[in-house]
């Protein structure tokens, strides 16, 4: 596809990012593929874009990887007091070009991990959101493992500061701050509230905030307002005003803030930002999409992209598949003979510390393989799907299941049971191994999204470019793979789910399986006219970011 280039009088040149995630730099969870995305096409688009990202001990992997040499941009201090809690963090900032017009800042600060309530005791720091198996053994506590960090509010102020002084320092100015989830929320909150001394001119940038996931647990909150007001640096006089208005259900909200104090704000599907705004799913959220209705805020709905080459199942792209093919050439004699292979190669697994196989598939000539590669948790939907998958083996002994994936201890015990009680139709693999992933979503004929809530999903695409077709729950941003055109989907319960599997089998099982190549077909054309992210750039992101920019301009008074 040909990229059209930004045009020179457009007032979209030059595009900040604030994130915690970016691709293969950094990455634990979806914001990692939408930052990635979404900056590359923007550089090839021909806009300055800058990636504003902590300098995690892992990006280091990923400088050597690359031979990158990220120059000295500036050192300075970040005044991060509280009460009688005085600390001074040095933060040292460095820069390097990745690709033409990409350019990644890394911001680096105290390289330990301080605990809340011993806050003389220190330990590296190696993860991202949550302690890592090594920070809760050197804590003595490993009961810490995967939670989140205490003070995750803190690192999220020290970025967005950090950024704030970095401004200061340049002598140009973004076009538009864009913010992603509750981490950078805080920009325009903190630019406009702080009595710190922050670039005056800073106050007014225009930004946009983008929620990946409004759930509970996903907004970076607080419930100690005079720790916000201390940490944040707001302004004494209007402290009280400022933080009131931004309590979400008793706690402060950076994802409020952001919407308060921000110019737009958007999440990661069209039918995401109308479920928060007009329906009961909002619930899960603490009902933030109807404050923001309340206090006439606009929230709206940009559905991601995705790299297809980046997911394409070919040998260049997946070094880990046996064979390559593709979709997009109807190669389905290459799906089934990597489909083959993947599942030969099981009898070679070998368990690690990451993954551990339970079960085993054995080759079976017409069995359809259902799949999935998630979090097994209730909000993923896969306690539901046990219960619709165990009542389908049970009933049909020629269909088989290949999942991985790691989450809720109850339900990953629920589906290690299911794969020895159906040796030879069921392997579950706990964990996360990305080369066994990449071959799930080669091999598998359908691929399970079962999903309480989703606010995109970037499974059910990567599944289409691999010919595996989604078999999603109607929520969220799933509502775009249209039942019996990209795929099947169901609205409801096991009950719902189950009878979904067997609509699916029945047009596997069809006469020439035409009906299924043209869903297989159509799934992946799809994506290639309207979801990549070239196209989002263009037809979504950029028109927001221009009316950003108009909105954001001060009237003149005559």
């Amino acid at each position: 596809m040909s990229v059209k280039l930004q045009n020179k009088n457009s007032p979209i040149q030059r595009v900040l990012h604030i994130a915690r995630e970016f691709g293969p730099v950094a990455g634990a969870g979806g914001i990692k593929d939408v930052c990635w995305g979404l900056c590359k096409a923007s550089a090839k688009a021909g806009i300055a874009t800058e990636m504003f990202l902590p300098h995690y001990r892992l990006v280091d992997e990923y400088l050597l990887r690359y031979k990158l040499s990220p120059q000295p941009v500036c050192t300075f201090v970040v005044r991060m007091d509280y009460g009688d809690y005085v600390r001074a963090e040095k933060v040292t900032v460095t820069n390097c070009e990745i690709a033409p017009k990409l350019r990644l800042f890394l911001i680096k600060t105290d390289p330990f991990r301080y605990l809340a309530e011993q806050p003389e005791k220190k330990i590296p720091r190696h993860g991202i959101y949550q302690y890592t198996k090594e920070e809760a053994l050197a804590l003595g506590r490993s009961d810490f493992e995967g939670r989140g960090y205490a003070d995750a509010f803190a690192q999220n102020v020290l970025l967005v500061k950090a950024v704030l002084l970095i401004l200061a320092r340049v002598s140009w100015r973004p076009d538009v701050v864009h913010c992603h989830d509750g981490h950078a929320a805080l920009f325009p909150f903190i630019a406009q509230t702080s009595a710190e001394g922050y670039a005056p001119d800073l106050a007014h940038l225009p930004t946009l905030l983008t929620i990946h996931n409004a759930g509970k647990g996903y907004h970076q909150e607080t419930r100690a307002l005079d720790y916000v007001q201390k940490i944040c640096g707001i302004d004494t006089s209007i402290a009280k005003s400022a933080l009131t208005a931004c309590l979400l259900e008793g706690a402060f909200d950076p994802l409020l803030a952001g919407g308060l104090y921000g110019t737009a704000v958007n999440t990661v599907s069209e039918n995401y930002a109308r479920e928060l705004r007009e329906t009961g799913l909002d619930a899960q959220t603490g009902w933030l999409g109807h404050r923001y209705s309340g206090l006439g805020l606009r929230l709206l709905g940009i559905t991601n992209g995705i790299d297809i080459d980046s997911h394409h199942p070919n040998n260049r792209n997946h070094p880990a598949l046996p064979v390559s093919f593709s979709p997009e050439t109807e190669d389905w004699k290459g799906k089934a003979a990597c489909k083959k292979k993947s599942i030969a190669q099981l009898k070679q697994f070998k368990d690690s510390a990451g993954a551990k196989k339970h079960g085993r598939l054995i080759q079976q000539s017409g069995r359809p393989l259902f799949s999935f590669v998630g979090r097994l948790t209730e909000q993923k939907g896969f306690d539901t799907l046990h219960t619709a998958m165990r009542r389908l083996l049970s009933e049909d002994e020629k269909v088989g299941l290949w999942g991985l994936g790691n989450g809720d201890l109850r339900i990953m015990e629920k589906f290690k049971t299911l794969a020895n009680e159906y040796k030879g139709r069921v392997c579950f693999i706990e964990g996360y191994s990305e080369a066994d992933a990449k071959k799930i979503y080669a091999s598998g004929d359908f691929f399970l999204i079962p999903s309480r809530f989703e606010p995109c999903g970037l499974t059910d695409f990567i599944a289409q470019l691999n010919g595996n077709i989604p078999i999603v729950h109607r929520v969220g941003g799933l509502v775009k793979t249209i039942d019996n055109q990209y795929g099947f989907s169901y609205l409801g319960g096991a009950d719902e789910l189950y009878l979904c599997l067997k609509r699916a089998i029945v047009v596997y099982r069809s006469a020439g399986k035409k009906r299924l190549r043209t869903i297989q077909r159509d799934a992946f054309e799809n994506i290639k006219t309207r979801f990549t992210w070239d196209k989002v750039l263009q037809e979504k992101y950029l028109p927001l970011y221009e009316g950003i920019v108009k909105k954001a301009k001060p009237v003149l008074p005559y």
